[in-house]
């Protein structure tokens, strides 16, 4: 609809004609470095576009985390209490008493004795190595702490009941077949080695913290478990939280299927998956790095990122509230879908935010905030239906092909399109116009007529300014077409350049003969005797579109006479510019039609 050059103390000005349904527009930037992007504006009767980016302070999705953060200290559990009793001294038949504290210095081979205890802690100090021979289960009231160079092995399967508590200190270990927490009372606090060969599961409401590394295939965290990872866990399977879990890594995860449902995830460190195979219905806080090498399924959450990164092949977003604040990013390698819930993308204040994948579907989409969103294939607004709402600072590029530079935890996650040198730009800039516009005329006017509309019907199907450096007119262009005659009479028709003084013209380019002989042309091809600029359409309607006698030409469905649509291209040239885009609009095209040679009329 418009184009041109804007420089600093320069801006680009122009006036636009449009239909009463254009509820935005659509105004694009290019940089000296040749990179584009794309804002949308709602249409007022004055518009102010900029394209600067005011950056603020964004509230820090990491600080609102840092609050809830459950502080953890390592005991000091380095020496042995003076008094422990060792249990390879004990009798076969002997039990752990409570309020006692025993140790294992050497090598075990067999189970313990412990009933369990309410009012009293038991402590088992583990610095040799014991072997569990069968499936064991340790009762209420005991700690079992794990020391420095200590190790618990057993191919069965471990189960925690009630308030018992497993502690693993640096150096220590412990391997299992499945270790199973079953109560909220029960707690694991890991700064050593935790190896399952299958599931390791964390009770109802009960307290998970590691500082060390656990290794297993599976992993499951019941519902309102308070999960705490500053360390590293490696799963070759399924990482699963079922409603109302919580869990906060600082550390590293990486699992083959995260599913979740329900719950709060903050993450502050990595979390690489597979595939993210549900995760709905929750809060998540990223302010660090979350990857999936397939697909991701993201419902019905709000997500919440600072300096945050999300990465995946295929990623499904739905029904979602997407917080990417101070330059966090979203990127889809293939496809991004958003299906068919409304979902909200908000780049906040801050530094402004990335949206990546070279194909984008859905629909119900808000974009806003400053947020760039990078795609090749993204749904389009048509008429009586709007995919997206992009609102400024907002604003779309090509896949990359924006200037946007992402900078996460673990290093750059977007480099930005560095571009091209900068060039001048080459003059004249062609500014085209596509709209097309449609005038239907009555012959017998000022006169009642029939009012069918269709006695000369011209179509406007382009126009195109050539403007210079100071986006003045040097040459403009229209292409036009007779389209039909529903006449029987003589018509001629001509254009008026409503704020083009006939003076200012330097020459008129037509693409066939001037018509004749109605009009009288001066010099440089415009009517003669006109203070405006008036250029010659045809002189007779009929015969421009091929007709031999004065029958109706594309009025009537399957008529013999009717013909092909007939072009019309002209052109105004200018030596000395003086004009803008403005005086071009089509309101100042000013279309008109002459009867049988009545020209006063």
């Amino acid at each position: 609809m418009a184009k041109g050059t804007a420089t600093k103390g320069q801006p680009f000005v122009v006036s636009l004609l449009l239909s009463k349904q254009t509820a935005s527009l659509y105004i694009q930037q290019t940089d000296p470095k040749g990179r584009s992007v794309v804002k949308s504006y709602d249409v007022q009767e004055t518009m102010n576009c900029d394209f600067k980016t005011s950056v603020s302070s964004t509230v820090s999705a990491a600080t609102r985390a840092a609050a809830t953060r459950t502080t953890v200290a390592m005991p000091d559990y380095t020496t042995i209490p003076s008094g422990a009793i060792e249990v390879s001294s004990l009798s076969a038949w002997s039990a752990l008493e409570g309020n006692k504290v025993y140790k294992m210095t050497g090598t075990y081979n067999r189970t313990i004795n412990f009933w369990g205890n309410y009012n009293t802690i038991t402590k088992l100090f583990v610095q040799g190595t014991w072997t569990i021979p069968s499936d064991f289960t340790f009762q209420n009231g005991i700690e079992v702490i794990v020391m420095n160079g200590g190790k618990i092995i057993s191919t069965r399967d471990i189960a925690f009941v009630n308030s018992s508590y497993l502690t693993i200190m640096p150096g220590g270990s412990v391997s299992f077949r499945n270790l199973e927490f079953t109560n909220s009372g029960n707690e694991l606090k890991n700064w050593g080695t935790v190896t399952t060969t299958q599931d390791l599961k964390i009770s109802n409401g009960g307290l998970f913290y590691s500082k060390g590394t656990i290794v297993a295939e599976d992993a499951s965290f019941n519902s309102s478990s308070l999960m705490q990872n500053e360390g590293t866990i490696s799963l070759s399977g399924l990482f699963y939280m079922p409603y109302n879990a919580s869990l906060m890594n600082t550390g590293e995860i990486t699992a083959y299927y995260l599913q979740a449902n329900g719950v709060s995830l903050t993450n502050n460190g990595k979390m690489i998956f597979n595939s993210i195979y549900e995760l709905g219905n929750s809060t998540v806080t990223n302010n660090c790095f979350i990857e999936s090498k397939l697909d991701v399924y993201i419902y019905n959450t709000s997500l919440n990122f600072n300096k945050g990164y999300l990465k995946g092949k295929d990623i499904v977003i739905k029904n979602c509230m997407v917080k990417l604040y101070n330059g966090s990013m979203i990127e889809a390698t293939r496809t991004l879908d958003n299906e068919s819930g409304s979902t909200y993308y908000d780049g906040g204040t801050g530094n402004r935010s990335l949206l990546k994948s070279p194909n984008m579907s859905g629909y119900g989409l808000y974009y806003y905030g400053n947020l760039t969103v990078e795609v090749n294939k993204h749904p389009l607004n048509i008429l009586w239906f709007t995919a997206y709402y992009l609102q400024s600072p907002a604003q779309m590029a090509r896949y990359g092909k924006s200037n946007v530079i992402i900078e996460v935890c673990t290093g750059t996650a977007n480099e930005g399109d560095p571009g091209t040198d900068p060039e001048n730009p080459t003059f004249p800039i062609e500014s085209v116009n596509n709209t097309t516009y449609t005038y239907m005329f009555e012959d017998l006017w000022p006169l009642y007529g029939d009012y069918d509309m269709n006695d000369v019907v011209i179509r406007v199907k382009k126009t195109t300014l050539y403007l210079n450096s100071s986006n003045k007119v040097e040459k403009f262009k229209l292409e036009a077409e007779l389209v039909a005659v529903g006449a029987s009479k003589n018509i001629a028709a001509a254009v008026q350049f409503d704020n083009v003084p006939a003076s200012s013209v330097s020459a008129v380019e037509y693409t066939t003969a001037k018509p004749t002989p109605l009009f009288i042309y001066n010099s440089i091809g415009l009517e003669e005797g006109q203070e405006k600029a008036v250029v010659p359409l045809f002189a007779d309607a009929h015969k421009h579109m091929g007709g031999v006698d004065r029958a109706f030409v594309n009025t009537v469905k399957g008529s013999s006479s009717n013909k092909s649509n007939s072009p019309i291209t002209i052109s105004l040239l200018f030596s000395t510019p003086t004009l803008t885009a403005e005086d071009f609009g089509n309101d100042k095209l000013n279309f008109f039609i002459i009867t049988d040679g009545l020209s006063s009329r």
